[in-house]
């Protein structure tokens, strides 16, 4: 089973986009393309995509302007090839195992699939780690409401199952379109957080 890596780059840095990257690369599970969409200034990211597409097939969207989150991850999901979507944010980076678990989970009844994330500070100084006791919990979106403990980097899921959804992510939420999709379709999906640490986020200097 084929899965695409939907990833957005917007001025990161490029050591931190390198580890993102190199987190998929080396991946257990080998059977992924990433899907690039780059609106960002930053000269540097078409050089290093280049050099590492002989370790990854890569597919890269070069924009000429800026556009919206939600625009972006629309346009990954449109040009990617397969029928899983992996989400991931461009200075963050995924364990290794990522992808074989969820995919595990995917193929076993869930339609959405996050996991427990480790968050840490812009130099890499950990935060804390999520935990969980149940080894699958149904994203309740009460509890998002309250606190959002799904981080949208983490989250896989069939394509299939949006058939008729022209766009995943609303244009016209501009900033919280992460939570916006978490709270429709934990309403309308199977869409579980399994017990098991599979990505690190990374808040920005200014977040």
């Amino acid at each position: 089973m084929k899965v695409s890596v939907i990833l957005l780059i917007h001025d990161e840095n490029i050591e931190h986009l390198k580890k993102c990257i190199n987190s998929l690369i080396y991946q257990s599970y080998k059977n992924l393309e990433i899907v690039v969409v780059d609106d960002s200034n930053n000269l540097q990211n078409e050089s290093l995509i280049n050099n590492l597409k002989h370790k990854i097939l890569i597919k890269y969207i070069k924009l000429t302007k800026q556009i919206s989150l939600p625009d972006a991850r629309n346009l990954g999901i449109k040009n990617s090839s397969n029928d899983i979507i992996f989400l991931q944010d461009s200075d963050d980076w995924s364990n290794k195992d990522r992808i074989q678990n969820q995919i595990h989970y995917l193929n076993n009844g869930i339609d959405i699939c996050c996991g427990l994330t480790s968050y840490y500070t812009s130099n890499e100084t950990l935060i804390f780690s999520a935990k969980q006791s149940q080894e699958i919990k149904r994203v309740n979106y009460k509890e998002i409401l309250k606190n959002n403990h799904v981080a949208i980097g983490s989250v896989a899921f069939k394509k299939k199952i949006f058939i008729n959804e022209d766009y995943l992510f609303r244009n016209e939420i501009k900033y919280c379109d992460d939570m916006d999709f978490v709270l429709r379709y934990s309403q309308k999906f199977n869409f579980s957080q399994i017990n098991k640490l599979i990505y690190n986020y990374r808040f920005k200097k200014n977040s």
